[in-house]
């Protein structure tokens, strides 16, 4: 989660009842984005660029752990790290709560953005 929240280095409170608390809330908010994620994919506002971006680095990974003999693990190739979520969606969400535009407008906005890296 250290990149959905990076700005949140601190606890609120120091008591372990507090810091549970926020790490139970800050899990909520990750399950939301990706919720909010996948039913924007169901719309068809992907992140392509990036999608292709990461196929560009597993390919390259792949063929180095060949060249040496090896086999990449099933772990690594099958599954798009489940724990990030991308800045461009990130801030588009800080900036889509405080918004006033129609959503067809701010998803419109996301979508362009999407389109490149």
């Amino acid at each position: 989660m250290m990149n959905t929240f990076c700005w949140q280095r601190k606890s609120w409170a120091s008591s372990v009842t507090a810091k549970s608390a926020q790490a139970v809330f800050l899990c909520l908010v990750h399950n939301l984005m990706v919720c909010y994620e996948a039913t924007l994919a169901k719309a068809g506002i992907q992140n392509i660029a990036e999608e292709k971006r990461r196929e560009k680095i597993l390919t390259e990974r792949t063929a180095k752990v060949e060249k040496t003999g090896r086999q990449m693990p099933l772990i690594i190739s099958g599954f798009q790290r489940l724990t990030q979520r991308t800045v461009k969606f990130i801030r588009w969400l800080r900036c889509f709560l405080w918004q006033t535009h129609p959503l067809d407008v701010l998803l419109l906005i996301l979508k362009k953005r999407y389109a490149t890296l």
